[in-house]
């Protein structure tokens, strides 16, 4: 087993982990109308930044 394979492997099953989660929580927020327009623009760009950076 090769040990450097294993942070980078986890690393990217977290963030598509999270990024479903998020998107998925995004998603239902803007159906609901929970969501300030401005809170709901820099949760996405955080999210998209996470992605950006986990792939």
């Amino acid at each position: 087993m090769n040990p450097h394979l294993k942070p980078r492997r986890h690393r990217n099953w977290l963030t598509r982990y999270y990024g479903k989660q998020a998107r998925f929580y995004l998603r239902v927020l803007r159906a609901t109308r929970v969501l300030p327009p401005s809170i709901e623009a820099s949760l996405s760009a955080r999210i998209s930044h996470h992605i950006e950076r986990g792939l």
